[in-house]
């Protein structure tokens, strides 16, 4: 099994197993550093949505450009492209 399935299969089963702690899990498995960038990521894919410029995202979020182009691309060709948009 691919190594993409395998992850995807463990991180749901998790998912599942700790559903009623799921604060506690996220805090258990991920560094504080890491979740601080995936909450910034889902920023960052929300205020694109709603319009916001490059540079605002940039600034109002206190990143590079550089980030906020890789988000812009992943609306543009990602595989969930059309899921950030509902």
């Amino acid at each position: 099994m691919p190594y993409q399935a395998t992850l995807r299969k463990n991180i749901i089963a998790e998912l599942k197993r700790h559903k009623d702690d799921l604060d506690g899990f996220i805090e258990d498995i991920l560094t504080p550093q890491e979740i601080e960038t995936i909450d910034e990521r889902i920023k960052l894919m929300h205020a694109l949505v709603a319009g916001k410029t490059q540079r605002e995202i940039a600034e109002e979020l206190g990143i590079s450009i550089t980030t906020v182009s890789r988000g812009s691309r992943i609306l543009q060709y990602g595989r969930l492209q059309g899921s950030w948009r509902k």
